[in-house]
């Protein structure tokens, strides 16, 4: 298989002598037109599940050996030998960093760390670095990738790094970026079904849906297993959809109240005097209130002290929320454990 995109090109094949002989045509090619490669940057990646070369996995061009590498960036897509992508999201995660400085820069000169503008910014300089390529790695949440959001939270908010990333988050009214960049697989899959059969794309996923069918764990087992997962199986089932706009719509707002609801669980432990705290500024204040009152006794005097320094609850006196406590409290308590 050939792949050509603008100057790159990419050989793929199943065997070492296979692979060989394309690379004999292709120095024949280049003979012919009088194009040259460039041999510090053509490398050679052998995909496997581990262990060492054998004796006759090397190969030549132009009675050059060719390196062979672990990871090498095709289309600004870092691929490793074991098809992993841990390599490629801190990839991301330090190519942001200068648009996060320069974005850090400017607003120390505007002399403000306002939160609005603060992820305006971040959404349209940050964030588009961060969600590259992700219709293929962004099948499942990654650390790296999340770390750049839950930094920037704190220092806008002044908070230490150990402080807890729900809260910081919660503060300013954040969601986790999973819920961004998990869309962007599904989004792809919705596409791939609309495609001819003759493209290549189509022909690619046709037969990793084969192998998923037979047990082999690609691509196609994630998108399974995010679709199942959040109760969207019958579209993997019928392997089509009505309204995709409509769809992306719902399966978004599906993930955002999964989310919500994990970080509103009691059972969850958060450390420090603000366990517990009432995660989203932006929701409802009566929300807000059940929130707070789902918690235990100790816990929720805490976090009413907290919340109305700044007015979150509009005016709620304590002998109000005693209240209720006591008439809404069995309705709270249904309401998250849906």
């Amino acid at each position: 298989m050939l792949l050509l995109f603008a100057d790159d090109l990419a050989l793929i094949a199943d065997t070492p002598i296979d692979l060989q002989r394309r690379l004999n045509n292709l120095e024949k090619y280049c003979e012919k037109w009088n194009m040259t490669i460039n041999m510090d940057k053509s490398n050679i990646v052998v995909f496997k599940n581990g262990g060492k070369l054998s004796k006759n996995e090397k190969w030549y061009f132009n009675n050059e050996p060719l390196k062979v590498v672990s990871y090498y960036k095709y289309l600004g897509i870092y691929f490793s030998n074991r098809l992993k992508w841990t390599y490629c999201c801190k990839t991301l995660r330090m190519q942001c960093e200068k648009a996060l400085n320069m974005i850090k820069h400017c607003m120390c000169k505007l002399g403000t760390r306002d939160i609005n503008l603060g992820f305006k910014l971040f959404d349209s300089m940050v964030a588009p670095i961060l969600y590259y390529g992700a219709e293929l790695w962004g099948t499942e949440k990654v650390k790296d990738i999340e770390t750049v959001q839950n930094k920037f939270c704190k220092w806008l908010l002044g908070m230490g790094q150990k402080t807890n990333n729900h809260i910081a988050r919660g503060e300013c009214g954040r969601h986790e970026l999973y819920i961004n960049y998990v869309c962007k697989p599904i989004k792809y899959f919705l596409h791939l079904q609309c495609m001819d059969d003759n493209r290549l794309p189509k022909l690619c996923y046709r037969m990793m849906y084969k192998m998923n069918e037979n047990g082999r764990l690609n691509w196609c087992s994630k998108v399974q297993r995010l679709l199942f997962s959040n109760g969207f199986g019958v579209v993997w089932e019928s392997q089509s959809v009505g309204d995709a706009k409509l769809f992306l719509h719902l399966f978004k707002q599906r993930l955002t109240d999964i989310n919500l609801q994990s970080c509103l669980k009691p059972n969850v432990k958060y450390r420090g005097k603000f366990a517990q705290t009432a995660l989203f500024v932006s929701i409802d204040p009566i929300l807000m209130l059940y929130t707070i009152l789902s918690q235990p006794t100790d816990c929720r005097r805490r976090l009413l002290r907290v919340v109305k320094k700044d007015g979150r609850l509009h005016g709620i006196t304590s002998e109000r929320v005693a209240a209720s406590w006591t008439i809404k409290g069995h309705v709270c308590m249904c309401w998250f454990d849906l």
